[in-house]
């Protein structure tokens, strides 16, 4: 983990429900129409404000409430180990229900009490806010979920994502990429 620079967005196809881009239910077309038109220097208002435009996750409303635990706990967690031990144990093992969050919690040493009120609150709402905008900054060129990149390109297959970072990293390569 000294070698590169993780970064995990839990957003995956959801966007704002804009005026503009606006649909009754999830729809792939409005998701690349709400990239396009809030993919800007000065975005509208409504582009990243769910009180204005409700957050619409390709799932459905609880696959929203995953992507804000996920968040949650790369901000709750201790270290970085903590939290992705979270979401191994949380979307590895239990596929990502949400009554399996508590015991994750605890099995990686996240703070369930910090973690649900971060969920639940104002702070969870602003993580949303900022994993959406780095989705945007994908543009339409994602095409799914999950979109893995090492160093800005493209991970075509990520069940091979040790041999692609170990292929990325320049000069003596760590233990880990010796197995």
């Amino acid at each position: 983990m000294d070698l590169i620079d993780f970064q995990f967005f839990p957003w995956g196809n959801a966007y704002f429900n804009t005026t503009n881009c606006g649909t009754d239910g999830f729809d792939k077309d409005a998701m690349f129409c709400w990239v396009k038109e809030c993919n800007v220097a000065s975005p509208p208002a409504n582009c990243f404000n769910s009180t204005l435009s409700p957050i619409l996750c390709q799932h459905g409303g609880q696959e929203c409430q995953e992507d804000t635990v996920e968040g949650c706990a790369f901000v709750v967690a201790d270290s970085q180990s903590d939290a992705l031990q979270f979401l191994l144990c949380f979307e590895g093992d239990h596929q990502s229900d949400l009554s399996a969050v508590e015991q994750c919690a605890k099995s990686s040493n996240v703070d369930y009490s910090k973690l649900q009120q971060c969920a639940a609150g104002q702070q969870g709402a602003q993580i949303d806010i900022n994993n959406a905008i780095a989705t945007t900054k994908l543009g339409a060129s994602k095409l799914g979920t999950p979109w893995v990149l090492i160093n800005d390109v493209y991970v075509q297959n990520p069940m091979q994502l040790l041999d692609s970072v170990c292929a990325a990293i320049t000069g003596t390569k760590p233990a880990g990429c010796n197995v």
